[in-house]
């Protein structure tokens, strides 16, 4: 049985910089994603996680590392309440299925799917990251499908409450 031919994937060393590998087998253009705003202290705590975690080499740990990279970082008591931050309750649309989902976006440790608390280190829960209300972003599952979400409306946000502390 003859071999179909390998299309060869590109290297991202030599790729433009607009350009960047999310997860293997996928491309996005960085330049058509929506703009996403992280907190100094969410993009601190999830640095540190990153550095933690780096040695896994995992394709969700580089998708977050690329979000953090390419997001606006601005002081707590400055972001839009709008904007989904690190324990913030947030309605968004789900693509995939079509329906509404609330979830409240929590680091690892704190994520319970009973009580709808998703990791950030899930790919919805790195989409969600620093987006705003309207705004749709692609991600992939992991199961390589590419998919996306809406933010609908962030109903809770610590840094709006004054709650800065959580």
């Amino acid at each position: 049985m003859p071999r179909s031919p390998v299309t060869p994937r590109p290297n991202p060393v030599e790729m433009p910089r607009q350009v960047q590998r999310n997860t293997p087998g996928t491309i996005m253009n960085i330049s058509t994603l929506p703009d996403i705003t992280v907190t100094t202290k969410d993009a601190s705590r999830l640095a540190a996680l990153i550095g933690d975690l780096f040695q896994v080499r995992d394709s969700q740990i580089a998708f977050l590392a690329r979000e953090l990279d390419r997001a606006k970082i601005v002081e707590p008591d400055v972001i839009r309440e709008d904007i989904v931050t690190m324990r913030s309750l947030v309605d968004f649309w789900n693509g995939e299925t079509g329906s509404m989902a609330r979830v409240m976006l929590s680091y690892p440790a704190e994520a319970s799917v009973s009580e709808n608390k998703i990791s950030v280190l899930t790919p919805v829960g790195t989409a969600l990251l620093g987006l705003p209300e309207g705004e749709c972003m692609p991600y992939e599952a992991a199961d390589g499908t590419m998919r996306h979400l809406t933010v609908h409306r962030v109903l809770f946000q610590p840094e709006a409450n004054a709650m800065g502390w959580l």
